[in-house]
């Protein structure tokens, strides 16, 4: 269903409820904006298990560490002072803290539009729709396996409500669009379709830097 039907599908059960009313919008939204969280974090285990957690992960990545793939990661890595002992990165827990403790606690998501940048970090929330479902469903069609047509749609539901703040990927698994362009296609119809935030997938450095060339262009940087 496109998001044109689904407007008209909306309209048309509000009239239901209202024999004679007119409707010639969407349904009634509240305008766009960024809500707060007023209440604080739920504690899901106590402070000292809490800080048994993080000495254990700097304990890891210490002594066990992780492999890198990228060989320019590993040259960042070796630069900030961990060992680099072929694809296993080793960093010292003061490293870590170090790069922890210079963390902003609030930066923010610039979107295409001005309007739709948001903050990320302090009480501030935000809502996306779900990413890359490998089927999508409506009354008419049934179950069917995600295209680019659908994608296109979910696309603009997605820009059309103001509950809905970014794309936080793709709306359905456009799985007709080859795997080896599929980020430049689905990445060009998010950059035309909408004005939220939205970010590339992290599956490899080639598709980053693409994502990243995109989202300039699309921004007029």
């Amino acid at each position: 269903m496109s998001s044109g039907e689904v407007a008209a599908t909306l309209r048309e059960g509000r009239r239901g409820g209202r024999r004679g009313a007119s409707h010639t919008t969407g349904p009634k939204q509240l305008p766009w904006r960024q809500p707060h969280n007023r209440l604080p974090p739920v504690e899901l285990v106590s402070a000292d298990e809490l800080e048994s957690i993080h000495e254990a992960s700097l304990t890891i990545l210490e002594e066990i560490g992780m492999d890198v793939l990228l060989p320019e990661a590993r040259e960042i890595y070796r630069a900030a002072g961990a060992a680099v002992d072929g694809l296993r990165v080793r960093a010292d827990r003061s490293m870590v803290l170090d790069a922890v403790a210079n963390a902003p606690e609030r930066y923010r998501m610039h979107a295409r539009n001005p309007a739709h940048t948001l903050e990320v970090g302090g009480d501030y929330m935000m809502f996306s729709p779900v990413a890359s479902p490998p089927n999508c469903s409506d009354l008419e069609r049934g179950r069917r396996p995600g295209n680019r047509a659908d994608f296109r749609d979910f696309l603009k539901l997605g820009q059309y409500f103001n509950i809905l703040h970014l794309t936080g990927g793709y709306t359905v698994e456009p799985i007709d669009i080859p795997p080896d362009i599929r980020h430049l296609e689905a990445l060009r119809d998010i950059y035309t379709l909408t004005d939220k935030p939205t970010h590339s997938y992290s599956l490899g450095w080639g598709r980053i830097r693409d994502g990243i060339e995109m989202c300039r262009i699309a921004r007029g940087i």
